[in-house]
């Protein structure tokens, strides 16, 4: 069921998103070797940053490519939202470079570093009061630095957006 529901979104993240961004489960790998946890669903710049040693369901994909980091779960509770939590830390602990572009009329300086979303779907959620509950957003909220989750959606009930540190809820 798990492999099912993790397809389902990720067509229809694909279907939604330009061409320019790929959308696919896998591992990332940053320039030293190591890796993350395997990723649910991974959304990365495949126009400037290929996949590195695709075989079979394998997809190694470098970290400098990774905007986006999903777990899909079938529900959202207490330990699946730590589970995803640690996820996330596994990518947004990796090593990431940044060098200049060269081009013909010199060189563009490089780019500074932007931060991996990190977020959960799912079709339910455990709590009876949703989202915007608080023992949710006591949980939500327990997630802090690198385990933060930026967003999540469950289709029961409703989605959730950390933007400026403040809880959007979208029904």
């Amino acid at each position: 069921m798990g492999e099912v529901n993790e397809q389902h979104f990720i067509r229809a993240l694909r279907k939604y998103l330009p061409k320019r961004y790929a959308v696919e489960h896998g591992i990332v790998i940053d320039s030293n070797g190591a890796t993350s946890d395997q990723i649910d669903i991974v959304i990365f710049d495949q126009q400037y940053t290929p996949t590195l040693l695709d075989q079979q369901a394998h997809r190694f994909i470098p970290a400098e490519a990774v905007y986006c980091v999903l777990e899909v779960k079938p529900t959202i509770n207490r330990n699946y939202l730590q589970y995803a939590g640690k996820k996330a830390e596994s990518v947004r602990t990796l090593y990431r470079t940044s060098v200049p572009i060269p081009h013909a009329g010199g060189e563009h300086p490089a780019k500074p570093l932007f931060p991996i979303v990190a977020g959960m779907v799912a079709p339910k959620i455990h709590w009876r009061e949703g989202i915007a509950s608080q023992p949710f957003l006591s949980c939500l909220n327990s997630l802090q630095g690198d385990q933060r989750l930026d967003c999540g959606l469950a289709l029961c009930d409703s989605a959730f957006d950390l933007y400026d540190a403040q809880l959007l809820t979208f029904a």
